[in-house]
């Protein structure tokens, strides 16, 4: 029991931290106040233990962090709170005053304290705090890896495909069956509205049937099969059977030792294409297609086909970062397969266009925007931070300084233009943590980037002052205007790479 943070603030970390820091497949939880490690052993595999460390001193803080690496914890780390708290009253640094007014009964806490505290909730899935009253340690324990125990798993996804899929399982199962290979077959019902799981079973009973019962998308029913999956390699067909069974010989052949990914592709030379589509769909397929190697870099003719073998590894890294969760899923795991060093390989495949298609009008435009999203949707979220960002630098300057103390001279307008700089700095790293990349970095970092970036603009700017003059006022403003796009960028690029570590 942890006895300054009740139980509605302790289920806010919970459920920010899930989507962040220790991810959504946290099995348990276990409160300590005391700085004893439990043995590795004793702890069920996922659960995730959570220290309140207001009664530790530095010395009991670092040594059960240490204790936690050695006895094998994962995702170690120290997270302050009362960050705002310590800002709006330095008083509560006090340890008696803190430890009176954390207690459970304290009005003043509930009532005026604990809504500040509990907005922290909200951003600690991606914001490191510098410093703050106290803090809490959060250690995972290893989860249990599903070992490959068979030769292949089979992972279809399906959405209403009763009426479709009986005739493909029942061709994937013999095919198997007749060339010995171990393998286990794994149905992702997404949600469907029939008696999808009812077919399945009546087919092929020692089939493996994932169930999602909230429709989530193609791309996070392949994933959830995925996970569920035990094979050395992983088969990801339609359920539909565009692609016939037998064209996984083609890939095995065509990946070798070689690569670790090969996709079945509908528009190389050697492709058999034997039951073509409607002409518009060829041609939005085509444009499609276009457009997603002009904007996410890959090379392959038909990154859309859902016909793909992976080696495990491979799998598991490209779809479990993966962000696009619908028909758009093929090119956001392609993409971080071949940033993460995965060898693709492309192969002709027979493929017989099928009615009963489940893919509507409105997939195509989902599809298109999730394009959009995957390649600009951080620059697009950092601007919208940057507008923001410039306005309370401004607002806290001219709006708040200048009213309350005066225009002052050139050394005061010099402090109060640090003093806005900071907290518009503060601010963005903030919304740019929790908004823009939703992803924890160290604000030390991202202060040294702005810093960095800030002096080479400052200096630019100098250098062309002294080369152009002073009084050339219209080209000064015309090198500002150049200046100001490029330190965006580097920022950009600088927060990205550096401070939030993402490389896609």
């Amino acid at each position: 029991m942890i006895p300054y943070l009740n139980a509605g603030w302790r289920s806010g970390v919970l459920s920010s931290l899930q989507t962040g820091r220790i991810g959504p497949e946290m099995d348990g939880l276990i409160f300590l106040s005391a700085a004893a490690v439990p043995e590795l052993s004793l702890v069920k595999p996922g659960a995730v233990l959570m220290y309140e460390t207001l009664d530790f001193t530095t010395h009991e803080r670092s040594h059960c962090v240490s204790a936690l690496q050695k006895e094998g914890y994962q995702d170690i780390v120290e997270i302050h709170y009362g960050f705002f708290l310590a800002i709006i009253c330095p008083l509560l640094a006090l340890p008696a005053i803190r430890r009176a007014v954390f207690q459970s009964g304290s009005r003043f806490y509930l009532f005026s304290l604990y809504p500040i505290l509990y907005l922290e909730t909200l951003l600690l899935p991606y914001v490191h705090f510098i410093f703050g009253l106290s803090s809490i340690i959060l250690a995972k324990a290893p989860a249990k890896v599903l070992e490959a125990n068979c030769d292949l798993s089979v992972v279809i996804p399906a959405f209403n495909e009763s009426k479709r899929i009986a005739a493909n399982l029942g061709r994937i199962d013999e095919y198997f069956k007749q060339n010995k290979i171990s393998c286990e077959l794994i149905v992702v019902n997404d949600g469907s509205s029939d008696n999808t799981s009812q077919i399945v079973k009546q087919t092929v009973p020692q089939a493996n049937i994932v169930e999602l019962f909230v429709n989530q998308g193609k791309g996070a029913a392949v994933r959830e099969g995925i996970r569920a999956s035990l094979g050395r390699q992983i088969l990801v067909a339609d359920a539909d059977g565009a692609t016939p069974v037998e064209e996984f010989a083609r890939l095995v052949t065509a990946m070798g030792s070689n690569f670790d990914i090969g996709i079945g592709s509908r528009y190389l030379d050697d492709s058999l294409v034997k039951r073509k589509q409607s002409v518009s769909r060829i041609i939005l397929s085509r444009i499609g297609n276009l457009v997603i190697r002009t904007l996410t870099g890959l090379r392959f003719k038909d990154t859309q086909c859902g016909f793909k073998l992976f080696d495990r590894k491979a799998a598991l890294y490209s779809f479990e970062g993966m962000r696009i969760k619908r028909f758009g899923y093929d090119f956001d795991i392609l993409r971080r397969a071949q940033n993460g060093g995965y060898r693709i390989v492309e192969v002709p495949v027979e493929w017989h266009d099928q009615d009963g298609s489940t893919v509507r009008r409105i997939d195509i435009i989902q599809v298109f925007l999730s394009l959009i999203k995957l390649r600009f949707d951080y620059l697009l979220r950092f601007g919208l931070v940057g507008i923001a960002n410039t306005l309370v630098d401004y607002s806290i300057h001219f709006l708040v300084l200048i009213p309350l103390l005066g225009f002052g001279n050139d050394a005061q307008q010099l402090w109060f233009q640090a003093f806005s700089f900071i907290v518009a700095n503060i601010f963005s790293y903030l919304f740019n943590s929790s908004f823009t990349f939703r992803k924890h970095g160290d604000y030390w970092k991202f202060f040294l980037v702005s810093i960095l970036v800030f002096i080479a603009t400052m200096g630019t700017f100098r250098f062309f002052q002294l080369v152009i003059g002073v009084h050339n006022q219209l080209w000064l403003a015309i090198v500002k205007l150049c200046i100001i796009p490029v330190s965006f960028l580097v920022n950009y690029i600088g927060y990205k790479l550096l401070v939030y570590k993402i490389r896609d």
